[in-house]
């Protein structure tokens, strides 16, 4: 299985990834008369977004994005712009275009969890157990029209909950056990 290629989202000056998304409002190419297309098996969606918190408020600034009819019209000189943006080619998957300093509010309402540190683990290390969730360092986001009104650092109750050993028994209760701990650390965005 490939992993796929998440979202990027700027906070306290560091980068990290957008594992999940609930709520409305969020950006959506089509919306805006793009047709994503599948532009690797990492990259099923076809499309990466990168997001940005200024000011306390959310952005998006670069949107990479498999559209086989804006590629063709770029490279013949008729590619629109979005945003006010124009794309530039992007091969380094197949067929993709990419709008960089979009800097384009978001008027997302909801919540964002998002992780950095990947904790990277070889599928078959039976003596080192899968973490609870892959990533060393774990947050929330809470956003109203855009604008952050929480932030919640879950780093250290993703750590006391991964320490639990889990109980023996069918993979069936294991995975109902684990779902309850990710949803006691990330209350937000369990749905």
């Amino acid at each position: 299985m490939t992993t796929p290629i998440l979202d990027g989202i700027r906070f306290l000056e560091r980068q990290f990834v957008v594992t999940t998304v609930v709520g409305s409002g969020m950006f959506d190419p089509v919306e805006h008369g793009l047709k994503p297309a599948p532009f690797a098996t990492s990259g099923h969606r076809g499309f990466v977004r990168d997001f940005s918190i200024t000011e306390g408020r959310l952005f998006l600034e670069t949107l990479l994005i498999g559209d086989r009819a804006t590629h063709l019209r770029l490279r013949y000189g008729r590619a629109r712009p979005l945003l006010g943006v124009h794309p530039r080619l992007v091969e380094s998957f197949g067929l993709q275009v990419q709008y960089d300093d979009l800097h384009w509010p978001v008027p997302f309402t909801g919540a964002m969890r998002i992780g950095v540190g990947y904790l990277h683990r070889h599928v078959l290390d039976f003596e080192h157990p899968a973490p609870l969730w892959p990533y060393a360092e774990a947050h929330e986001l809470r956003f109203e029209e855009g604008a952050l009104i929480e932030a919640a650092d879950r780093t250290e109750a993703l750590a006391r909950a991964g320490s639990e050993l889990l109980p023996h028994g069918c993979a069936r209760q294991q995975a109902r056990e684990t779902r309850a701990r990710l949803a006691r650390v990330f209350p937000w965005t369990t749905t």
